[in-house]
C-alpha cells in the first residue's frame, strides 16, 4: 500500500512539471536548428571558415546549457522519491530493435542495458557539449585548408543530432502523456492505496496478526534463535537460557586484511576458550560492575574543536578494548567530567578507567581563553575513588606538542600526576619514552633504534601479582611505553607494588625525557647511532611500566585499588587489532595481532573489584634449561666422544677374539 500510494503521486507531478520541460525541449530544438543554419547548407564553401567556426562554437554552447537543464528537469519530473518509479515504468524505456537479452555459454541469459528517455537526452547533451568543444578546437589550431573539412564534419553531425533530439521529444511526450493519464482501473487502484484502503481483504488479517506478535513478552535472555541457521555455530545453554557463539567469534581473524577483496583465503586465529566463556557468563550472572570510561571532552564550538588536538586515548579509539571488557562480563558506559558521575545501580559496583585528556592550547583562540582539565574534574576524580570506587589509570607517552608557533615541542605533563602522587606515592613519566635499541655489532658501545621493536616493543616482565602473573606466558606489545616510578614517601596505608618492569638485563634499553635531542643525534651522527646520557636525566635499567596500589580504610577515605599502566597506548583500535608486520629474512611476514594487550585490562578489572579467582591462569609456562657449567660440559665430551667409542671397539674385540678362538 506505501508503495502504491508513492506511485500515484507520479501522474500529478508529471502534470505539473511538463510544460516547463516542453519549453526547455522547444528552446534545445531552435538552438540546433540555429546553429545548422551557421553552418549552412551541405554544399556550401564559406569564404571565412574561421569566422563560422567562431559562430558555431558560440552558438552550440547554448543548446548544450539547454539540454542539460532539460536532462536535469527529466531526472525530477515525478519528484526526487518516485524516479525509481518512473525508470522502471515501460512508458519510459526507448522501444527499439536492438536486442533486450542475450545468453551466455552455458544457458545463462543476461539482460541488457535499455535505453530510456533520459538516455536519449543524456547522450544530446553530450554530443552538443562534444560539437562545441571541436568547433573551439579546430578554430583555435587547425589551419584554414582543414577548417572546411570541419565545418562539413559539424554539419553531418549537428543535422544527426537534430534528430536525436526529435526523437527525444517525441519519446518524452509519449513518456509524459503515459505517465500522467493512466488508465481508469490503475486510477482506482491509486486511489485506494492514497486512502490507506488497498489490499484490506489481504492486510486485515496480516494487521491482526502483527498486533498479537507485538502483544507478546520481548526475550530476556539471547536465546539465538535467530543465529541457528549459521554455520559452524556454538550452542551453550543453561537451565533459563541459551545462547550461541558464531564461527567469527570463535575463529576471528587474525587482522585487518584485504584477502577478501583479492580473493585470498583469510587467517584465523581460535579464541574459542574467551568467547564461549563470556557466553557463560553473561547467561549465569549478571555484569560484575559497570565500567565508567572518565574522560574530559569540553563542549567547543565546531571551528574551535577542530583546532584542538584530539586526545592519544578516548572512547571512540578504545571499541575493540570495550568489546573485551563486556566479553569480561562488565557493563562499559562512559562518564564525561563535565558532567555529574553516572548513578550507579545499588546491585553493581562501578570502577573507573580514567582516560588522560587532550591537551589544551594555552593561548586563546578567538579572543576567548579555552577551559581546560583542571582542579574541579581532579575532585571529581579523588571523590570517586575516597567513596571506595576503584580506578585503572591509563598513560603512555605523550608525543611533543609545539602549543604554539614561538615555542619548541614539549611533552604536556599528566594531569592525574597530583593526585597520584599526594594519595598514593607514584607518578607517570608521560614526558618519557622508553627506548629499545640494538647494539651495532662491529662498534662496540654505539646503538640503533630498531623500528619494529620501538613500535613493538615485547615486554612481559609481569610481577608475580595477580595481574600480571598469568601474562608472563602470554605475547605483549607495546608503543610509547612511559615509566612509572614511586614519587618519594609513600603515603600511610597505601602499599604500592611493581606489576610490569623493564628488567635489568636489558642493558640496551633505557627512557629518556630528551625525545628531540636525540632525533636530532640520530639525524646528525654518522651512522644513526644513538646513546644514552644519564648525566643528563635518561632512566637506566631496572624501571617499572605498571604499579598497583592498595588502601587501607581512612578517616577520609573508604578502602581503595587503583592501577596505573603507562603501557596504555597498546589498548587502541589499529593496535590491539591490527596484525603485527615483522621482517624476516628480508621479507614482510604478518604475524597476529597483541591480543593478549586487552589481558592486562580485564586481570586488572577482576583484581580491583576483588574477583581475583576469575582470571584466567594463562599459558603453562616452560622453564628454559639453565646452562651447563664448562667443567660438566667437558666431562660430558670426555665420556660421549672419547670414552664410549674406545668402549664400543673394546667390546668388538674381544667378540672378534673370541670368534676365532
Amino acid at each position: 500500500n506505501t508503495e502504491l500510494a508513492k506511485i500515484a503521486e507520479i501522474a500529478p507531478a508529471v502534470r505539473a512539471n511538463r510544460q516547463a520541460i516542453q519549453t526547455q525541449a522547444t528552446e534545445s530544438q531552435k538552438a540546433v536548428a540555429e546553429l545548422l543554419e551557421i553552418l549552412g547548407p551541405a554544399d556550401a564553401t564559406p569564404d571565412d571558415p574561421a569566422e563560422v567556426l567562431a559562430k558555431a562554437a558560440a552558438a552550440s554552447a547554448h543548446p548544450a546549457q539547454q539540454d542539460t537543464q532539460t536532462l536535469r528537469q527529466l531526472k525530477e519530473i515525478a519528484g526526487p522519491d518516485q524516479m525509481r518509479y518512473v525508470q522502471a515504468s515501460q512508458s519510459w524505456i526507448i522501444q527499439d530493435d536492438s536486442p533486450s537479452h542475450a545468453v551466455l555459454p552455458g544457458g545463462m541469459m543476461i539482460e541488457l542495458g535499455r535505453k530510456t528517455v533520459s538516455d536519449l537526452y543524456a547522450a544530446a547533451a553530450e554530443k552538443l557539449q562534444e560539437t562545441n568543444t571541436v568547433a573551439d578546437t579546430y578554430l583555435r589550431a587547425a589551419k584554414p585548408e582543414f577548417q572546411h573539412k570541419s565545418i562539413s564534419q559539424l554539419r553531418e553531425q549537428t543535422v544527426a543530432l537534430a534528430a536525436s533530439l526529435a526523437t527525444a521529444t517525441e519519446a518524452a511526450e509519449k513518456a509524459f502523456d503515459a505517465l500522467s493519464q493512466p488508465d481508469a482501473d490503475s486510477q482506482a487502484l491509486l486511489q485506494l492505496a492514497k486512502d490507506n484502503q488497498a489490499f484490506q481483504n489481504i492486510r486485515q488479517p496480516i494487521d491482526v496478526l502483527r498486533e498479537q506478535i507485538d502483544a507478546l513478552p520481548e526475550i530476556e535472555s539471547d536465546s539465538g534463535q535467530g543465529d541457528l541457521t549459521q554455520d559452524n555455530i556454538v550452542i551453550v545453554e543453561t537451565d533459563q537460557a541459551a545462547a550461541v557463539v558464531d564461527f567469527e567469534s570463535v575463529w576471528p581473524l587474525r587482522g585487518r586484511s584485504l584477502a577478501a577483496a583479492t580473493g585470498s583465503s583469510e587467517a584465523r586465529t581460535f579464541d574459542g576458550d574467551a568467547a564461549i566463556s563470556s557466553k557463560i557468563l553473561t547467561l549465569t550472572h549478571e555484569p560484575f560492575a559497570t565500567v565508567l570510561l572518565a574522560t574530559y571532552q569540553p563542549t567547543l564550538p565546531p571551528q574551535m574543536a577542530q583546532m584542538i588536538p584530539p586526545a592519544d586515548i578516548s572512547p571512540a579509539n578504545l571499541t575493540t578494548l570495550q568489546r573485551r571488557i563486556e566479553q569480561a562480563n562488565f557493563e562499559v558506559k562512559q562518564w564525561n567530567l563535565t558532567e555529574p558521575r553516572p548513578e550507579a545501580d545499588p546491585d553493581r559496583p562501578q570502577v573507573l578507567i580514567i582516560l588522560p585528556p587532550a591537551p589544551t592550547p594555552s593561548m586563546p583562540m578567538g579572543g576567548e581563553k579555552l577551559q581546560s582539565f583542571g582542579e574541579e574534574h581532579l575532585s571529581k576524580i579523588r571523590q570517586a575513588i575516597d567513596e571506595g570506587l576503584p580506578a585503572l589509570f591509563l598513560a603512555q607517552w605523550a608525543v611533543p606538542h609545539q602549543m604554539s608557533p614561538w615555542t619548541p615541542p614539549v611533552s604536556p605533563p599528566y594531569p592525574m600526576n597530583t593526585y597520584l602522587q599526594e594519595d598514593w606515592g607514584l607518578r607517570v613519566l608521560t614526558d618519557y619514552v622508553v627506548i629499545p635499541a640494538v647494539p651495532d655489532p662491529n662498534q662496540p658501545g654505539k646503538y640503533k633504534i630498531d623500528p619494529m621493536r620501538f613500535t613493538h616493543l615485547p615486554l612481559n616482565t609481569y610481577s608475580d601479582h595477580p595481574i600480571g602473573r598469568p601474562l608472563q606466558a602470554q605475547r605483549t606489545l607495546w608503543p610509547q611505553v612511559a615509566p612509572v616510578q614511586i614519587a618519594g614517601d609513600v603515603p600511610e596505608g597505601v602499599s604500592v607494588e611493581p606489576l610490569l618492569t623493564v628488567p635489568a638485563n636489558w642493558q640496551t634499553t633505557w627512557a629518556t625525557g630528551r625525545f628531540e635531542a636525540l632525533v636530532a643525534q640520530f639525524l646528525s651522527e654518522e651512522g644513526s647511532f644513538v646513546s644514552p646520557d644519564y648525566a643528563a636525566g635518561d632512566i637506566h635499567v631496572p624501571f617499572d611500566v605498571a604499579f598497583t596500589a592498595a588502601r587501607d580504610k581512612s578517616d577520609a577515605a573508604k578502602p581503595s585499588r587503583i592501577v596505573v599502566l603507562g603501557t596504555s597506548g597498546g589498548l587502541v583500535d589499529g593496535y590491539l587489532d591490527q596484525r603485527v608486520g615483522v621482517l624476516e629474512q628480508g621479507a614482510i611476514r604478518l604475524d597476529d595481532p597483541p591480543r593478549a594487550n586487552a589481558d592486562l585490562v580485564t586481570n586488572s578489572l577482576y583484581w580491583l573489584i576483588g574477583r581475583e579467582h576469575y582470571i584466567a591462569r594463562g599459558p603453562a609456562q616452560i622453564q628454559p634449561i639453565a646452562m651447563i657449567p664448562p667443567a660438566t660440559m667437558r666431562t660430558l665430551w670426555a665420556l660421549c666422544v672419547v670414552a664410549l667409542p674406545l668402549a664400543i671397539l673394546g667390546l668388538g674385540g674381544i667378540v672378534l677374539l673370541g670368534r676365532r678362538r
